[in-house]
């Protein structure tokens, strides 16, 4: 696994260019969510796809890759651990494989999001590391099975 991977993959968590407040396309808000608590509706999943147990989240698409000419975002993989022994809210970033790239975890309510790579960010949930989180809170996720002799936690 490349550093160059691992590093797209943490810039593209927090949003296009970096920006933690860049959206992620195809799923709520936090107004969407508000709206379907007071109206008793389930919410609407921020992934757009779930295949082998890996959920895929859309980025948005950057200016610059706009100026190239593509119309589609980048699709980030990921899985839902389940929760760590203090509460916390635990999600592995994935390639299409399935291998690991990376952890976050994040507490509920989610404020601050912790990864594996030594980066904290702010929770955004127009984010993409924002919506897994809003997802697995809002259980909209199944928990991957533990790996034999392994803990998620």
């Amino acid at each position: 696994m490349g550093r160059w991977m691992i590093a797209g993959l943490a810039l593209a968590l927090v949003g296009c260019d970096g920006d933690p407040s860049a959206p992620a396309t195809g799923g709520s808000s936090e107004a969407t969510q508000v709206a379907a608590v007071a109206t008793s509706e389930a919410p609407t999943p921020n992934f757009v796809e779930r295949r082998k147990g890996i959920y895929y989240y859309l980025s948005a698409v950057s200016e610059n890759d706009q100026k190239d000419g593509k119309s589609a975002g980048h699709a980030l993989g990921f899985r839902y651990l389940g929760k760590t022994a203090d509460g916390d809210f635990k999600v592995a970033g994935v390639t299409d494989g399935g291998q690991t790239i990376m952890t976050a975890t994040c507490s509920d309510p989610c404020k601050v999001i912790h990864m594996s790579t030594g980066e904290a960010v702010g929770f955004d949930s127009d984010s993409i590391i924002g919506a897994v989180f809003t997802d697995a809170m809002n259980g909209l996720l199944e928990q991957a099975p533990k790996k034999l002799g392994g803990s998620n936690g």
